[in-house]
């Protein structure tokens, strides 16, 4: 996958950044300071990426604004959606810490995508001085590895509609917004290919399914993202209670 060229947004400053990435508010503001002249935000093109599969690996990056995919290619040409991270993730620190090749891509999805890059280096030099700052990078970096663990059961659940059930309720809880009434909005906007490449089916098996939850009003697309009207019901399918086929 070719890097896509980026360029620096003219909105987003290091400070916009600090207030949207976890790390960098725990650290004290001489810290973030020694983190200022080596910080470099990128605005991603559509589709762009962060860093390409096999590329090595320098900077620990984070997503300030938008959503990113982390992604690997199949043997068939099929890529397959490991991940999305939102505003204030850290993105696959493990190939970082361990200065190895990335073991996946990561691409925007959509525009206006937003991500921070800071030296590996540096960063480190900050962990070995300040308890919350590592803390905080551990609990991070440990959610992450024990939501691509679920990722894997989640993919191996038996029904179609069973796997995308799971990750739209997996999507409400980690990037969901109150709605009105007790609806959930996801603000992610996936093509019904990307949710192909997610829950590892076909094109034709996610439009056949995200049909069937628009007409029993469990799920609503809108053009930048969704919106969950049915929670027991997607609950329900995750658990391997088929109730879509009529």
């Amino acid at each position: 996958m070719p890097r896509v060229a980026r360029a620096t947004p003219t909105d987003v400053t290091f400070d916009v950044a600090t207030r949207q990435v976890p790390f960098l508010q725990v650290l004290t503001p001489q810290q973030r300071e020694r983190l200022r002249p080596v910080a470099v935000i990128h605005l991603l093109d559509p589709a762009g990426t962060v860093w390409a599969l096999d590329e090595p690996a320098h900077d620990f990056s984070f997503v300030v604004r938008g959503h990113v995919k982390l992604l690997r290619r199949r043997e068939d040409g099929r890529d397959v959606i490991l991940d999305i991270r939102g505003p204030g993730d850290l993105l696959c620190a493990g190939a970082v810490a361990a200065a190895a090749p990335y073991c996946c891509a990561a691409q925007a999805i959509g525009k206006d995508v937003v991500s921070l890059s800071l030296p590996r280096q540096e960063v480190q030099e900050i962990l070995d001085e300040c308890a919350p700052a590592a803390a905080m990078f551990f609990r991070h970096a440990t959610t992450h590895e024990m939501r691509l663990t679920d990722r894997i059961v989640e993919l191996a659940s038996g029904q179609v509609e069973q796997r995308i059930a799971a990750l739209l309720l997996r999507l409400a809880d980690q990037l969901g917004l109150p709605g009105v009434r007790r609806d959930i909005r996801i603000p992610v906007k996936l093509s019904r290919q990307d949710l192909a490449d997610l829950c590892g089916t076909t094109l034709e098996s996610a439009i056949r399914t995200m049909t069937t939850f628009a007409r029993v009003k469990a799920v609503t697309t809108l053009s930048d993202g969704f919106v969950v009207s049915n929670r027991q019901y997607l609950e329900s399918l995750a658990r391997g209670h088929s109730r879509s086929r009529s």
